[in-house]
């Protein structure tokens, strides 16, 4: 099951490397990851990734452990509202 997430991160080089390790210890893998920088705040960026993961449960897990993350302002899953044609902002 592909489930997007967005996330507001830090603008720093250890951000990547601490999701990553989130996604590697749940065993998931990512489909597709776009890290922007925010014009309006600075030191912030927008991670946004699809990751496949095996239910809502899982998903639920890997949220509460990506807003965990020091580096990690807000996570969140949007699927459905992108599903739902939703202009997803963050």
């Amino acid at each position: 099951m592909r489930r997007t997430i967005h996330a507001v991160v830090a603008s720093k080089t250890s951000v990547l490397g601490r999701v990553s390790a989130v996604l590697s210890k749940y065993n998931l893998s990512i489909e597709t990851l776009a890290l922007t920088r925010k014009s309006d705040e600075n030191g912030l960026s927008i991670l946004r990734l699809i990751a496949d993961v095996e239910n809502r449960r899982q998903a639920d897990q890997l949220i509460k452990q990506l807003n965990k993350l020091i580096d990690v302002v807000t996570a969140a899953d949007v699927t459905e509202r992108q599903e739902a044609g939703e202009n997803v902002r963050i």
